[in-house]
C-alpha cells in the first residue's frame, strides 16, 4: 500500500499534489479542532455540574435558615425557599439525561419508576395536576422532600451503574464522582428539617429554568446574640451557622403529616415502582 501510494504521488501532476496536500492539512486541522472542542466541552460540562451543586447548596442553606426561625414542631411549607430547593433538585436530576429515540428531551420519571416505592408511584398517578411525565417528576421530588427520603433515593440511584448508564450520559451530574459525595453530604443536611410542602400543585406543569439561587428570606425576627469576647451585641447573621446548628439539634422531627401522601423512606424499596 505504501509503495502504491508513493508511486501514485510521484506520477501525479503538480495540481494533484497541491490538492492532496491541502486535503491532508484540512484533515489534520479538523482533528486538532475536534480535540480542542472536546476539551472545551469537558470544561463547560464541569462548570455546569459545579453550577448545579452550588445551587443545591444555596437552596438547602436557605431552607435551614428558614427552619431555624420557626417554632418547635412547625414544618417548612410552600415558600420561595422550598420552590428554589425543588427546582435545584430537578435541574440536577435532569442533567445529562439521554434523549429519546426520536431526539426528544427525556424526563426523570422513567428513572423514578425504577427506584420508588409502589405506593408512592400509585399516589403520584392519582394527582390532579400531574398530567405529564415532567409534572409527575416534580411531584415525585416534592413527595421525596416531604418524606425525607430523597437522600436514600439518590444513594440507591448512584449505586446502580446499569441504571445510570442506561438513562444518563457519561458527563451527567449524577454520574460524576466529584459531584456524588458533596451531594450526599448536602442532602444529609436536610434530615433534621421537617417539610409539609404541597405535592399536588398547579405549578407542577410549569417549567422552571435553572438560575442561581438568590437569598429569598428576610431576617427581621432573628434575635441579637451577645458576645463576651466583643464586649457587646453582635449581629447574629455573622454567627448564623452555629446558632442554626444549636436550634436544629434541640428539635425533634414531628410525624409525617397525614395529608402529604404517606411517609416512609426509599431504603429497601428500590424497584418497587416497576412491579
Amino acid at each position: 500500500v505504501v509503495f502504491n501510494a508513493k508511486r501514485n504521488f510521484i506520477t501525479a501532476t503538480s495540481s494533484e499534489i497541491i490538492i492532496y496536500t491541502y486535503a491532508t492539512c484540512m484533515d489534520l486541522l479538523r482533528a486538532l479542532r475536534g480535540k480542542k472542542d472536546d476539551q472545551q466541552s469537558a470544561v463547560d460540562q464541569a462548570k455546569e455540574r459545579a453550577f448545579l451543586l452550588k445551587n443545591i447548596s444555596r437552596a438547602i442553606k436557605e431552607v435551614q435558615i428558614h427552619y431555624a426561625t420557626l417554632s418547635p414542631g412547625q414544618t417548612v411549607k410552600d415558600c420561595r425557599a422550598t420552590l428554589q430547593l425543588c427546582t435545584s433538585f430537578e435541574s440536577a436530576l435532569r442533567h445529562g439525561l439521554k434523549s429519546t429515540l426520536f431526539g426528544q428531551a427525556s424526563t426523570f420519571w422513567p428513572v423514578a419508576l425504577k427506584i420508588s416505592r409502589k405506593q408512592a408511584v400509585e399516589y403520584i398517578n392519582t394527582l390532579q395536576f400531574a398530567q405529564s411525565d415532567n409534572g409527575r417528576s416534580r411531584a415525585w421530588i416534592r413527595l421525596a422532600v416531604n418524606e425525607s427520603s430523597l437522600e436514600s433515593y439518590i444513594s440507591v440511584l448512584q449505586h446502580d451503574a446499569n441504571l445510570l448508564s442506561k438513562h444518563y450520559e457519561p458527563y451527567s451530574f449524577l454520574r460524576d464522582e466529584e459531584s456524588a459525595g458533596p451531594l450526599q453530604q448536602l442532602l444529609a443536611g436536610l434530615s433534621q428539617v421537617s417539610f409539609n410542602i404541597g405535592v399536588d400543585s398547579a405549578s407542577l406543569e410549569f417549567e422552571m429554568g435553572p438560575s442561581v439561587v438568590q437569598p429569598v428570606l428576610t431576617y427581621p425576627a432573628i434575635p441579637v446574640v451577645y458576645s463576651q469576647e466583643r464586649g457587646g451585641a453582635a449581629n447574629s447573621l455573622h454567627q448564623l451557622p452555629e446558632s442554626i446548628g444549636r436550634q436544629l439539634e434541640g428539635r425533634t422531627q414531628p410525624p409525617y403529616p397525614s395529608g402529604g401522601g404517606g411517609g416512609g423512606s426509599a431504603g429497601g424499596s428500590a424497584g418497587g415502582g416497576g412491579g
